[in-house]
C-alpha cells in the first residue's frame, strides 16, 4: 500500500480510550495527516449492530491513511492497560457522497450548481447528475414560503472519488443552505 491509501479501522473499547490513544498517537509519532471519526462525520457505518455498538461507545470507526493505520495497530498491540482491539481493518477503494439541493430563484440554482458542479478536487467524478427548472406563471410574485413558487430548481447526483476530497466535498456542501449531502459511504476493496 502506498502513502495515498486509506483505510477503515475498526477499534472495539471505550470510544474515549480510542480517542485518546488514537490522538496521543498521533501527536507523540508526528502524524498531522488526515483523520476522520465515524462518529463525528457522516459517514454510513454498516448494519444495525455495529450502528449500535457504536453509539453505546463501544466501536470507534476510524479513516485513516494505511500506513498510519499500521503503527496504530502495532502500537497497541504493545498496550495491555487500554480495553482496546483491533475489530477490524479495511481498505478503502473510493468513497462516494450522494446530495440533492432545491432553490426557488434562478440566482440561487446558478450559485448551487456553480458549487456543486466546478471545482471539484483531483479525480473526483460527479455521477448521476440531474437537475430540473420549472417555471410557474401562477406563482409569479408569490412569497418565499408558500405552497407556490415561480421558479424551482431542484436536483442531485454523487460524487465518487478518493476518500479525502470525498470529506472535502461534504465540508463545502454542509455549508450550503439549499443543498443537502448524504451520508458518506465507502467502498472497500475485496
Amino acid at each position: 500500500m502506498g502513502g495515498d491509501d486509506f483505510v477503515e479501522l475498526e477499534l472495539h473499547g471505550p470510544s474515549d480510550q480510542v480517542l485518546g490513544f488514537v490522538e496521543g498517537f498521533r501527536a507523540a509519532s508526528g502524524h498531522p495527516g488526515p483523520l476522520w471519526y465515524a462518529d463525528r462525520e457522516p459517514v454510513e457505518i454498516g448494519g444495525l449492530v455495529e450502528t449500535l455498538r457504536e453509539r453505546l461507545h463501544r466501536d470507534t470507526h476510524v479513516i485513516l491513511p494505511a500506513d498510519l493505520a499500521r503503527e496504530l495497530r502495532e502500537a497497541l498491540a504493545t498496550v495491555k492497560m487500554l480495553e482496546l482491539e483491533v475489530a477490524a481493518l479495511r481498505d478503502i477503494d473510493r468513497a462516494e457522497l450522494g446530495f440533492e439541493f432545491k432553490c426557488f430563484s434562478k440566482d440561487d440554482a446558478t450559485a448551487i450548481r456553480a458549487i456543486v458542479e466546478q471545482h471539484l478536487p483531483e479525480e473526483v467524478q460527479l455521477e448521476d447528475y440531474q437537475v430540473s427548472a420549472d417555471e410557474n406563471q401562477e406563482g409569479k410574485g408569490v412569497e418565499l414560503y408558500s405552497p407556490v413558487h415561480h421558479y424551482i430548481c431542484s436536483g442531485g447526483g454523487r460524487y465518487v472519488g478518493p476518500v479525502p476530497a470525498i470529506f472535502e466535498l461534504v465540508h463545502r456542501l454542509a455549508n450550503q443552505s439549499f443543498v443537502h449531502p448524504g451520508k458518506i459511504r465507502l467502498h472497500h476493496r475485496p
